[in-house]
C-alpha cells in the first residue's frame, strides 16, 4: 500500500482487529496478522496505535460506539414496551457479530467496562427513568446493575448462537424474551 494510500489506515486497522479479536479473542491480537490483513508493515499498526494496550482500548471503542449508534436507535423508540426494547436491542447484537464478540472477550480479559463508566451514562440513566417508572427510586448505580443485566443477557445469548452452541430460533427468542419480560416486568 503507497503513502498517499494511507489516510484511512487507522479506521482499516480497526476494522480488522475487530475480525480478528471477534474471531480469536482480544488479547489474540496479531500486530503481524493485523499487518498482513490490512496490506500495511507492522511498523505502520504501531504508529498508528504505540502499543497493543492502546489499539486494543481503541477498538473496544470503535465497537463500542458502532453499536451504540444502533442502540440509540433502539432506545430512542419511544416505548415502555418491553418486547419491543428486548428484540430491537437483540438484533444489533446479532447483527453485529464481531462487535459483540469482541467487545464480549475486551471486557472479560482485558477491562471490565460498566455502562456506568461511559460517557454515555447520564442517557442510560434518562432512558431507564423514563421507560420503567419503578427506577427513579433506585440509585444511579442500581439503575446500572439492572442495565447490565437485561444487556449482558442479550449479549450471552447473541454469543452461544454465534459460536453455534444454541439455534437462534423462535421458540428460543420467546423463552429469552419471557425471562427477560419478568426481570423487566418487576422494573416497570
Amino acid at each position: 500500500m503507497s503513502y498517499r494510500d494511507l489516510m484511512n489506515v487507522g479506521s482499516l486497522i480497526l476494522k480488522n482487529a475487530v475480525i480478528q479479536g471477534g474471531k480469536n479473542g482480544a488479547l489474540n491480537i496479531s500486530t503481524i496478522k493485523l499487518a498482513d490483513d490490512c496490506g500495511i508493515s507492522e511498523y505502520t499498526v504501531f504508529r498508528n496505535f504505540p502499543t497493543k494496550a492502546i489499539l486494543l482500548k481503541k477498538t473496544y471503542i470503535y465497537c463500542y460506539k458502532k453499536l451504540i449508534n444502533g442502540f440509540e436507535n433502539v432506545i430512542g423508540y419511544n416505548s415502555k414496551d418491553p418486547d419491543a426494547l428486548f428484540s430491537q436491542t437483540l438484533d444489533i447484537f446479532m447483527n453485529n457479530v464481531n462487535e459483540t464478540d469482541y467487545l464480549w472477550s475486551y471486557c472479560n480479559t482485558v477491562e471490565f467496562v460498566t455502562f456506568e463508566k461511559t460517557e454515555m451514562a447520564p442517557y442510560y440513566i434518562d432512558f431507564a427513568r423514563l421507560h420503567f417508572p419503578k427506577q427513579k427510586d433506585y440509585s444511579d448505580h442500581e439503575v446500572f446493575f439492572n442495565w447490565e443485566m437485561f444487556v449482558d443477557t442479550l449479549i450471552l445469548y447473541s454469543k452461544m448462537v454465534h459460536a453455534k452452541q444454541i439455534e437462534d430460533s423462535p421458540e428460543n427468542r420467546e423463552l429469552l424474551k419471557k425471562y427477560l419480560s419478568h426481570f423487566l416486568s418487576t422494573l416497570v
